[in-house]
């Protein structure tokens, strides 16, 4: 499917297919933003919103497919809609093992990854099976660890990616992007919290067959940002030492003898 998509006739459809999806969903839920921007939320009549058909489709597309949430207008409007959908009571009772909510697990707003959480844990934990359909997702954090992009508190000053890029071979090795893991006035701290909750909902098969069969070296990162968050001045990376000391335990435990090999 991956080589499929690269192919230079379908990468420039999937671009232009990105873009219009993009564009869909920002003005779907810019509508509904604005159709509920009320001062006192509490004052609306729950009876007559009918939040089914205003927003749930469309969060429910994004959480499917979260490639979306490269772009980062979408990915700011989407949150917003999120949060406000739960505040006026609306459910997402769904059990599948969507792949954004895997995403959202390192988001830096507490009140959206302690959510993605919440859902994550009703789902159940990721069998090998599983593992096809959240692969992407697991790659783009684990990326994000191997190549040191979490050990600074400072906020990377990236441009807003406009679409993720279908026709480019290195895109499968791209780290998460920094909207999705990083923001102004949020811990570090709240990323590598991410990480330890996606580890555990991996079982161990899925580990071992899945995620270190493609990221051999995440257990040499682990240590890396373990010693470095020790000497560190950043007072940001040295909270983060017990959460990833937990991160290393946790696949020790997990691995046993086998842990050593990689």
């Amino acid at each position: 499917c991956a080589a499929w998509l690269r192919s230079s006739n379908i990468a420039a459809y999937s671009k232009r297919m990105y873009r219009r999806d993009v564009k869909r969903l920002i003005s779907r839920f810019q509508a509904f933003h604005d159709k509920y921007n009320h001062d006192d939320l509490d004052e609306v009549h729950l009876d007559s919103i009918d939040l089914e058909k205003d927003v749930k489709p469309s969060l429910y597309e994004v959480l499917l497919s979260p490639v979306l949430l490269w772009n980062k207008d979408l990915a700011t409007i989407f949150v917003k809609c999120l949060l406000k959908f739960r505040r006026l009571g609306g459910t997402l009772d769904w059990s599948e093992k969507l792949p954004g909510l895997y995403c959202l697990l390192v988001y830096p707003d507490l009140n959206v990854s302690v959510w993605a959480w919440e859902l994550v844990r009703e789902a159940g934990d990721v069998n090998e099976d599983d593992y096809l359909d959240v692969e992407e997702v697991v790659d783009w954090i684990m990326y994000a660890v191997e190549n040191g992009s979490c050990l600074t508190s400072a906020v990377p000053l990236a441009p807003t990616i406009e679409y993720y890029n279908f026709n480019d071979a290195s895109s499968s090795l791209t780290p998460l992007c920094a909207h999705l893991r990083r923001a102004p006035g949020h811990q570090l701290n709240f990323f590598w919290l991410g990480v330890e909750r996606l580890l555990k909902t991996i079982t161990p098969d899925a580990l071992r067959r899945g995620l270190l069969a493609a990221h051999r070296k995440v257990i040499d990162a682990l240590l890396s940002v373990l010693k470095a968050s020790t000497a560190s001045q950043d007072m940001e990376l040295r909270e983060c030492f017990w959460v990833i000391l937990r991160c290393m335990v946790f696949m020790l435990h997990t691995l046993d003898s086998a842990f050593w090999q990689y």
